[in-house]
């Protein structure tokens, strides 16, 4: 995926967890201290997405495919 001009992170790996709900599961991990990197938000190919840090610092991906 093609980062925003104006990220400014190196190449990286990011690992996804599939939810039923984006926006409920960022809800969820927020309240258990997660920090929003990208709320939730749709992307091409038919998919919504959220990446978050966990309190560690650990990032991490939500994703759903959205209906047809």
């Amino acid at each position: 995926m093609a980062m925003p001009p104006e990220v400014t992170a190196p190449s990286h790996w990011l690992s996804y967890f599939v939810v039923p709900d984006v926006d409920r599961a960022h809800s969820q991990a927020t309240a258990l201290g997660a920090k929003t990197m990208v709320p939730p938000t749709d992307v091409g190919d038919g998919l919504r997405i959220a990446v978050l840090a966990d309190p560690q610092g650990a990032t991490f991906g939500l994703m759903t495919p959205m209906p047809a």
